[in-house]
Protein backbone atom coordinates (compact mmCIF):
# COMPACT_ATOMS: atom_id res chain seq x y z
CA UNK A 1 0.00 0.00 0.00
CA UNK A 2 2.90 2.48 0.75
CA UNK A 3 4.47 1.98 -2.93
CA UNK A 4 0.70 2.85 -4.23
CA UNK A 5 0.56 5.71 -1.90
CA UNK A 6 3.79 6.95 -2.99
CA UNK A 7 2.63 6.75 -7.14
CA UNK A 8 -0.52 8.18 -5.96
CA UNK A 9 1.20 11.14 -4.76
CA UNK A 10 3.83 11.49 -7.16
CA UNK A 11 1.05 11.84 -9.53
CA UNK A 12 -0.72 14.64 -8.04
CA UNK A 13 2.66 16.82 -8.33
CA UNK A 14 2.86 15.82 -11.48
CA UNK A 15 -0.84 16.73 -12.64
CA UNK A 16 -0.39 19.93 -10.19
CA UNK A 17 2.42 21.44 -12.59
CA UNK A 18 0.10 22.43 -15.11
CA UNK A 19 -2.77 24.21 -13.01
CA UNK A 20 -1.16 27.81 -12.42
CA UNK A 21 -1.38 27.66 -16.59
CA UNK A 22 -4.61 27.15 -16.68
CA UNK A 23 -5.68 29.33 -14.04
CA UNK A 24 -4.11 32.48 -15.99
CA UNK A 25 -5.85 31.08 -19.42
CA UNK A 26 -9.02 31.05 -17.58
CA UNK A 27 -8.87 34.76 -16.43
CA UNK A 28 -7.70 35.89 -19.52
CA UNK A 29 -10.56 34.16 -20.67
CA UNK A 30 -12.74 36.00 -18.66
CA UNK A 31 -11.34 39.69 -19.48
CA UNK A 32 -11.82 38.09 -23.28
CA UNK A 33 -15.32 37.79 -22.68
CA UNK A 34 -15.87 41.02 -21.01
CA UNK A 35 -13.72 43.24 -23.61
CA UNK A 36 -16.35 41.51 -26.18
CA UNK A 37 -19.38 42.70 -24.17
CA UNK A 38 -20.23 46.12 -25.19
CA UNK A 39 -21.09 47.97 -22.29
CA UNK A 40 -23.53 50.43 -23.70
CA UNK A 41 -25.72 47.36 -25.25
CA UNK A 42 -25.87 45.99 -21.77
CA UNK A 43 -26.83 49.67 -19.84
CA UNK A 44 -29.52 50.02 -22.87
CA UNK A 45 -31.24 46.54 -22.38
CA UNK A 46 -31.37 46.34 -18.60
CA UNK A 47 -34.78 46.55 -18.45
CA UNK A 48 -35.51 44.20 -21.23
CA UNK A 49 -34.04 40.39 -19.87
CA UNK A 50 -34.41 39.00 -23.03
CA UNK A 51 -32.92 41.87 -24.62
CA UNK A 52 -30.05 41.74 -21.52
CA UNK A 53 -29.47 37.89 -22.87
CA UNK A 54 -28.51 38.83 -26.28
CA UNK A 55 -26.73 42.00 -25.03
CA UNK A 56 -24.48 39.66 -23.00
CA UNK A 57 -24.23 36.60 -26.43
CA UNK A 58 -20.96 38.34 -26.74
CA UNK A 59 -19.25 37.42 -23.33
CA UNK A 60 -19.78 33.64 -24.10
CA UNK A 61 -18.56 33.84 -27.41
CA UNK A 62 -14.82 36.08 -26.24
CA UNK A 63 -14.57 32.93 -22.92
CA UNK A 64 -14.32 30.43 -25.36
CA UNK A 65 -11.96 32.24 -27.81
CA UNK A 66 -9.63 32.64 -24.52
CA UNK A 67 -10.22 29.30 -23.72
CA UNK A 68 -8.65 28.35 -27.09
CA UNK A 69 -5.19 28.55 -25.27
CA UNK A 70 -5.79 25.78 -22.77
CA UNK A 71 -4.68 23.10 -25.44
CA UNK A 72 -1.32 23.78 -24.49
CA UNK A 73 -1.44 23.12 -20.25
CA UNK A 74 -3.48 19.95 -21.48
CA UNK A 75 -1.14 18.32 -23.69
CA UNK A 76 2.30 19.20 -21.24
CA UNK A 77 -0.13 17.48 -18.33
CA UNK A 78 -0.57 14.37 -20.97
CA UNK A 79 3.12 14.22 -21.83
CA UNK A 80 3.71 14.62 -17.92
CA UNK A 81 1.14 11.40 -17.46
CA UNK A 82 3.13 9.41 -20.11
CA UNK A 83 6.51 10.25 -18.13
CA UNK A 84 5.15 10.01 -15.13
CA UNK A 85 3.99 6.25 -16.01
CA UNK A 86 7.53 5.26 -16.88
CA UNK A 87 9.14 6.40 -14.18
CA UNK A 88 6.91 4.37 -11.78
CA UNK A 89 7.60 1.20 -14.10
CA UNK A 90 7.52 -2.08 -12.72
CA UNK A 91 10.70 -2.60 -12.30
CA UNK A 92 12.09 0.44 -12.44
CA UNK A 93 12.19 3.60 -15.07
CA UNK A 94 11.99 2.59 -18.63
CA UNK A 95 11.75 4.73 -22.40
CA UNK A 96 8.44 3.27 -23.24
CA UNK A 97 9.06 3.81 -26.58
CA UNK A 98 12.40 4.14 -28.14
CA UNK A 99 13.74 7.95 -29.04
CA UNK A 100 12.31 9.19 -32.37
CA UNK A 101 15.06 9.26 -35.02
CA UNK A 102 16.56 12.67 -36.15
CA UNK A 103 13.83 14.15 -38.28
CA UNK A 104 11.28 11.67 -37.19
CA UNK A 105 8.33 13.08 -35.47
CA UNK A 106 7.77 12.05 -32.06
CA UNK A 107 5.15 9.72 -31.41
CA UNK A 108 4.16 10.60 -27.73
CA UNK A 109 4.18 14.26 -28.70
CA UNK A 110 1.80 13.23 -31.43
CA UNK A 111 -0.53 10.85 -29.47
CA UNK A 112 -0.56 14.00 -26.66
CA UNK A 113 -1.33 16.66 -29.44
CA UNK A 114 -4.17 14.75 -30.89
CA UNK A 115 -5.91 13.67 -27.33
CA UNK A 116 -5.64 17.34 -26.23
CA UNK A 117 -7.05 19.04 -29.13
CA UNK A 118 -9.91 16.66 -28.89
CA UNK A 119 -10.00 17.05 -24.81
CA UNK A 120 -9.87 20.80 -25.38
CA UNK A 121 -12.93 21.50 -27.98
CA UNK A 122 -14.97 19.43 -25.19
CA UNK A 123 -13.90 21.08 -22.43
CA UNK A 124 -14.34 24.78 -24.13
CA UNK A 125 -17.79 23.82 -25.13
CA UNK A 126 -18.72 22.47 -21.73
CA UNK A 127 -17.46 25.39 -19.80
CA UNK A 128 -18.80 27.65 -22.33
CA UNK A 129 -22.04 26.22 -21.91
CA UNK A 130 -21.64 26.41 -18.19
CA UNK A 131 -21.19 30.26 -18.01
CA UNK A 132 -23.93 30.60 -20.54
CA UNK A 133 -26.10 29.05 -17.74
CA UNK A 134 -24.38 31.42 -15.27
CA UNK A 135 -25.87 34.55 -17.67
CA UNK A 136 -29.14 32.75 -17.80
CA UNK A 137 -29.99 32.85 -14.12
CA UNK A 138 -29.05 36.11 -13.32
CA UNK A 139 -31.06 37.51 -16.79
CA UNK A 140 -33.96 34.98 -15.09
CA UNK A 141 -33.47 36.94 -11.74
CA UNK A 142 -34.02 40.03 -13.28
CA UNK A 143 -37.24 39.09 -15.22
CA UNK A 144 -38.58 38.04 -11.80
CA UNK A 145 -37.57 41.11 -10.47
CA UNK A 146 -35.41 39.52 -7.87
CA UNK A 147 -33.13 41.72 -9.14
CA UNK A 148 -33.56 45.56 -9.87
CA UNK A 149 -32.64 46.77 -13.17
CA UNK A 150 -29.89 49.06 -12.12
CA UNK A 151 -28.63 46.59 -9.73
CA UNK A 152 -28.23 44.21 -12.75
CA UNK A 153 -26.17 46.45 -14.60
CA UNK A 154 -24.09 47.32 -11.78
CA UNK A 155 -23.44 43.47 -11.40
CA UNK A 156 -22.79 42.53 -14.93
CA UNK A 157 -20.28 45.99 -15.50
CA UNK A 158 -18.78 46.57 -12.67
CA UNK A 159 -18.38 43.19 -10.48
CA UNK A 160 -16.99 40.11 -11.04
CA UNK A 161 -20.65 37.68 -11.57
CA UNK A 162 -19.82 36.88 -15.39
CA UNK A 163 -17.28 33.64 -15.60
CA UNK A 164 -19.58 32.02 -13.18
CA UNK A 165 -21.61 28.65 -13.83
CA UNK A 166 -24.66 28.73 -12.74
CA UNK A 167 -24.66 27.16 -9.15
CA UNK A 168 -21.80 29.57 -8.23
CA UNK A 169 -24.50 32.30 -9.75
CA UNK A 170 -27.18 31.15 -7.94
CA UNK A 171 -25.16 31.42 -4.47
CA UNK A 172 -23.89 34.76 -4.90
CA UNK A 173 -27.27 36.13 -5.87
CA UNK A 174 -28.49 34.37 -2.86
CA UNK A 175 -26.46 35.79 -0.64
CA UNK A 176 -26.97 39.37 -2.10
CA UNK A 177 -30.74 38.86 -1.53
CA UNK A 178 -30.08 37.44 2.10
CA UNK A 179 -27.53 40.25 2.45
CA UNK A 180 -30.35 43.27 1.25
CA UNK A 181 -32.98 41.64 3.92
CA UNK A 182 -30.34 41.22 6.98
CA UNK A 183 -31.04 42.52 10.05
CA UNK A 184 -28.36 45.44 11.52
CA UNK A 185 -26.14 43.93 13.34
CA UNK A 186 -26.22 40.54 11.72
CA UNK A 187 -23.56 38.17 10.46
CA UNK A 188 -23.30 36.86 7.34
CA UNK A 189 -21.02 33.75 6.14
CA UNK A 190 -19.76 33.38 2.38
CA UNK A 191 -16.58 31.82 1.07
CA UNK A 192 -15.48 31.38 4.01
CA UNK A 193 -15.74 35.44 5.12
CA UNK A 194 -17.47 36.58 7.96
CA UNK A 195 -19.65 39.72 7.18
CA UNK A 196 -21.12 42.11 9.58
CA UNK A 197 -24.04 43.86 8.35
CA UNK A 198 -24.10 47.61 9.98
CA UNK A 199 -25.74 48.89 12.89
CA UNK A 200 -27.17 51.62 10.43
CA UNK A 201 -28.09 49.19 8.23
CA UNK A 202 -27.30 48.16 4.87
CA UNK A 203 -26.43 50.45 2.12
CA UNK A 204 -26.82 49.69 -1.44
CA UNK A 205 -22.81 51.02 -1.86
CA UNK A 206 -21.76 48.11 0.84
CA UNK A 207 -23.95 45.35 -0.39
CA UNK A 208 -22.60 46.41 -3.77
CA UNK A 209 -18.98 45.86 -2.39
CA UNK A 210 -20.09 42.59 -0.83
CA UNK A 211 -21.01 41.21 -4.08
CA UNK A 212 -18.34 41.59 -5.50
CA UNK A 213 -15.88 40.37 -3.36
CA UNK A 214 -18.28 37.04 -3.20
CA UNK A 215 -17.83 36.91 -6.86
CA UNK A 216 -14.20 37.59 -7.01
CA UNK A 217 -13.83 34.91 -4.29
CA UNK A 218 -16.33 32.70 -6.70
CA UNK A 219 -14.52 33.30 -9.99
CA UNK A 220 -11.03 32.19 -8.48
CA UNK A 221 -13.13 29.02 -6.98
CA UNK A 222 -13.81 28.31 -10.03
CA UNK A 223 -11.13 28.64 -12.20
CA UNK A 224 -9.43 26.60 -9.50
CA UNK A 225 -11.24 23.54 -10.01
CA UNK A 226 -11.13 23.70 -13.73
CA UNK A 227 -7.50 23.74 -13.38
CA UNK A 228 -7.12 21.01 -11.10
CA UNK A 229 -9.70 18.44 -13.28
CA UNK A 230 -7.96 19.53 -16.47
CA UNK A 231 -4.92 18.94 -15.40
CA UNK A 232 -5.89 15.28 -13.53
CA UNK A 233 -7.40 13.97 -16.54
CA UNK A 234 -4.84 15.28 -18.60
CA UNK A 235 -1.90 13.44 -17.12
CA UNK A 236 -4.38 10.51 -16.39
CA UNK A 237 -4.93 10.03 -20.32
CA UNK A 238 -1.31 10.39 -21.09
CA UNK A 239 -0.20 7.61 -18.06
CA UNK A 240 -3.08 4.88 -19.75
CA UNK A 241 -1.67 5.59 -23.06
CA UNK A 242 1.66 4.84 -21.89
CA UNK A 243 0.77 1.76 -20.20
CA UNK A 244 -1.04 0.59 -23.07
CA UNK A 245 1.51 1.18 -25.50
CA UNK A 246 3.94 -0.51 -22.92
CA UNK A 247 1.54 -3.68 -23.24
CA UNK A 248 2.03 -3.17 -26.78
CA UNK A 249 5.48 -3.50 -27.50
CA UNK A 250 5.42 -6.29 -25.33
CA UNK A 251 7.23 -4.45 -22.08
CA UNK A 252 4.67 -5.62 -19.68
CA UNK A 253 2.87 -9.07 -18.96
CA UNK A 254 -0.50 -10.06 -19.30
CA UNK A 255 -1.18 -9.65 -15.74
CA UNK A 256 -0.99 -5.80 -15.50
CA UNK A 257 -3.99 -4.49 -14.23
CA UNK A 258 -4.94 -0.51 -13.09
CA UNK A 259 -6.36 0.35 -9.57
CA UNK A 260 -8.22 2.68 -9.07
CA UNK A 261 -6.90 4.73 -5.60
CA UNK A 262 -8.85 7.60 -4.03
CA UNK A 263 -6.64 8.86 -0.70
CA UNK A 264 -8.09 11.44 2.07
CA UNK A 265 -11.60 11.18 2.61
CA UNK A 266 -13.00 10.24 -0.93
CA UNK A 267 -16.70 11.47 -1.73
CA UNK A 268 -19.24 9.19 -2.25
CA UNK A 269 -18.60 8.77 -5.89
CA UNK A 270 -14.98 7.50 -5.33
CA UNK A 271 -15.84 5.63 -2.78
CA UNK A 272 -17.59 3.29 -4.82
CA UNK A 273 -14.97 3.01 -7.70
CA UNK A 274 -12.08 3.03 -4.54
CA UNK A 275 -9.85 -0.37 -4.79
CA UNK A 276 -11.56 -1.16 -7.96
CA UNK A 277 -9.06 -3.60 -10.50
CA UNK A 278 -9.51 -4.20 -14.16
CA UNK A 279 -7.56 -5.08 -17.10
CA UNK A 280 -5.63 -1.75 -18.81
CA UNK A 281 -8.23 -2.05 -21.68
CA UNK A 282 -11.24 -2.48 -19.42
CA UNK A 283 -13.07 0.61 -18.01
CA UNK A 284 -13.68 1.23 -14.17
CA UNK A 285 -18.23 0.97 -13.43
CA UNK A 286 -19.33 3.52 -11.06
CA UNK A 287 -22.77 2.55 -9.95
CA UNK A 288 -23.12 6.73 -9.94
CA UNK A 289 -21.86 7.78 -13.17
CA UNK A 290 -21.78 4.85 -14.82
CA UNK A 291 -18.08 3.60 -17.31
CA UNK A 292 -15.45 5.46 -16.24
CA UNK A 293 -11.92 5.43 -17.86
CA UNK A 294 -9.83 7.15 -15.52
CA UNK A 295 -10.03 10.23 -13.36
CA UNK A 296 -11.17 13.03 -12.96
CA UNK A 297 -14.87 11.30 -12.49
CA UNK A 298 -16.15 15.05 -10.95
CA UNK A 299 -14.51 18.15 -10.95
CA UNK A 300 -11.95 18.97 -8.27
CA UNK A 301 -11.77 14.54 -7.95
CA UNK A 302 -8.36 13.99 -6.25
CA UNK A 303 -8.69 10.25 -7.52
CA UNK A 304 -5.47 8.76 -9.63
CA UNK A 305 -5.13 5.29 -11.06
CA UNK A 306 -2.07 2.78 -10.64
CA UNK A 307 -0.62 -0.29 -11.93
CA UNK A 308 -0.67 -3.74 -10.10
CA UNK A 309 0.07 -7.12 -10.86
CA UNK A 310 -3.12 -9.28 -11.73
Amino acid sequence: MSAARDQVLAFRRVAARHEAAVKRIVARAVSKGRRAMSRTAVRRAANNPGRLLLALAPFADGYAAGLLPLEDPIILAFMAGWRHAERWFPGGSVNILALPQRGQPDPVVEEAIAWGEQFTAEQIVDLTGETRQGVRELTARVMTDQIPAAQATRLILDQSTLGLDRRRMAGLLSFRARAARAAPGAVLQAGGRRYLVPETGMRVERLDEWTGDYASTLLLGRSDTIARTVSVAGASAGQLAAWLAAQADGLLGGGQRKRWESLLLPCVICRDLNGQTVPLHEPFTSKYVGVVTYPPVHPNCRCSVVLVDG
